[in-house]
This record gives structure tokens, C-alpha cells and sequence, in this order.
């Protein structure tokens, strides 16, 4: 909540008819459904367009209500209030956000300013191109650029130099707290800050990586939901799992490695260890792991 007002920038835009997605939304439509919250609560994607979607599924519901409801959120008029399981339940911006808020639009040098500490903060090493991350015009370019040139002077960044990759800039007191690389095994989620933006995980570890959910199922590679597996400071392969939940087993339907030299005796171990802890982070303690036996006797 404390970065509310750093949100204002995108919900005017949106207000304003700038992003192509939401110019074609009923107006008198979205001034229902803002009546009709007003004056009844909460509203459910389910109460809106009844009949007109039948058997699609109440979550996934694209009608012109859905739709109507969608700008309502992201110009910051309604805002999600609860969650059941995957539905969103929305009322009044005004009726959830907490009282002390601040709601006043910031200056285009604290937008940037506000993007460039988040960066920092979230990834450590970084390039120009996730400063300004799905931010496009050249006034946020040139703010962006001064406090750059701000920090850079003041020794809280500095340029690496690589040829390989694009100039990427390092937290300094970070890099000089770094702590020494250890054998530690991690399955990452396909958003994690390390593997979000997926060319600077290329530049950084050579890694090539994808969420495959969205490929059709014949040109998957690696699996539906394939993780990445970072290992010490390299990304070492990538692993499907399936949770059953109904039955509490967690199988793992693929495990693919990446060439090159890797400790079996120490690397499988380690696998073996985070797929536990992962699969009772998902409630499923029996573990299924014959595809890990298979690979790991496999030369």
C-alpha cells in the first residue's frame, strides 16, 4: 500500500484512452457496475454478463461485463477486496484502501526515482532496459536518465563492464556484501526476480528459458510448468511437477539438465531435499520421484 500513488501513472493512462486494450469498452456498462456496487457491494465476475458465457468457466469470463469490469480496476476506480480460491471479488477503491494512504500523483522525477529504487532493490544487477520496463515515452526517459547519472555519481551503482552483454549496473553495497557462493539448491518460480526478465537471464547466465503453459502441447520441450533449478550460481536445468492434490503426491514428471559438468553425488542430494520441501510446501508430502532415479542412473 505504501506504493499506491506510484500506481496513479498507469491508472490515468488507462483513464485516458492511451492503452489500445481499453478503448473499445462500453462507458454505460462500466457506469452500471459502478452503480451497482455502490449501492449493493462487492461484486463477482460471476454476477455480471449472466447466460452470455455459459460453460466457459466464471474466472475466465471475456464478456463485455468482464471487460467493463477490467478498466474499472486498472483505472483504480473498483479495487479486489477478497479472493475465493481464484476468484476475484471487487468493491470501491475507496472502501479498501486503508485510511492514511497517500493518493497524490508523483512528480514524473519521483516516478522515476520510484522505479529505478525498486529495480535496484529487486534485482541488484540490471540493465537499462528493466529500468524502463514496459514504460515507454522519452519524458520518463530523460528523468530516468538523471537519476541514473544521479546515483551513478553519488556511489550507489556503477557500470560493469562486459562486451558480451548490454551495460549492466551493480548495487556497489551489495556486491560488497556479497556472500561467497555456496552449493545451495533452489526451484525457482518462472516469475522470480532472477528469471523474470528473460534476456538478462540470458546475458547474466546463459540461461534460455520459458514458460512452456503458453506453447501448444506438441512443441513443448520441457513440460507445462517447467521450473528452473539454479545450483549454486549457475541454472543447471529445469523440472516439471505435478501436484495431486486430492492425494497429497507430488509427482515430477521431467527433469531436463543442462550440458555440462555437474557433482551427481552432491547435486542430486540436494534435489532430492528441495522437491521435499517443495512438495510440502503444496501440501502434498508423498513424493513421486522415479523420473529423478531414471536421469540420475543415466549416463
Amino acid at each position: 500500500m505504501r506504493d499506491y500513488r506510484y500506481a496513479l501513472p498507469r491508472m490515468m493512462s488507462v483513464r485516458n484512452g492511451e492503452n489500445r486494450y481499453y478503448k473499445s469498452v462500453d462507458e454505460h456498462l462500466m457506469n452500471e457496475i459502478l452503480a451497482r456496487v455502490s449501492a449493493e457491494g462487492p461484486l463477482r465476475v460471476r454476477d455480471i454478463d449472466k447466460g452470455e458465457n455459459k460453460g466457459k468457466g466464471n474466472w475466465w469470463n471475456w464478456g463485455p461485463g468482464r471487460r467493463a469490469l477490467d478498466k474499472l480496476f486498472m483505472q483504480g476506480d473498483l479495487m479486489i477486496c477478497e479472493r475465493n480460491g481464484m476468484e476475484k471479488v471487487y468493491d470501491l477503491a475507496e472502501r479498501c484502501l486503508p485510511k492514511g494512504i497517500d493518493r497524490s500523483m508523483p512528480t514524473l522525477s519521483e516516478y522515476a526515482a520510484y522505479l529505478f529504487d525498486t529495480t535496484l532493490r529487486a534485482h541488484g544487477v540490471f540493465t537499462w532496459k528493466q529500468l524502463l520496463h514496459l514504460r515507454t515515452g522519452n519524458p520518463l526517459r530523460n528523468a530516468m536518465r538523471e537519476v541514473l547519472d544521479a546515483r551513478i555519481e553519488a556511489g550507489v551503482v556503477r557500470a560493469l563492464d562486459n562486451a558480451k552483454v548490454p551495460t549492466a549496473y551493480v548495487d556497489i553495497q551489495a556486491l560488497e556484501q556479497a556472500p561467497t557462493i555456496s552449493h545451495t539448491l533452489k526451484i525457482l518460480s518462472p516469475f522470480d526476480n532472477v528469471v523474470i526478465h528473460r534476456d538478462r537471464l540470458s546475458s547474466l547466465f546463459e540461461f534460455d528459458y520459458r514458460i512452456e503453459c503458453y506453447v501448444t502441447a506438441s512443441k513443448r520441450i520441457y513440460g507445462y510448468f517447467c521450473l528452473p533449478i539454479l545450483y549454486g550460481d549457475k541454472f543447471v536445468g529445469r523440472i516439471d511437477c505435478k501436484a495431486h492434490r486430492a492425494h497429497q503426491r507430488f509427482e515430477v514428471l521431467s527433469l531436463h539438465l543442462e550440458e555440462g559438468p555437474l557433482d551427481r553425488e552432491q547435486f542430486f542430494p540436494a534435489l532430492s531435499d528441495e522437491l521435499q520441501r517443495f512438495a510440502d510446501f503444496n501440501r502434498c508430502p508423498q513424493l513421486d520421484a522415479r523420473v529423478i532415479k531414471k536421469v540420475r542412473h543415466r549416463r
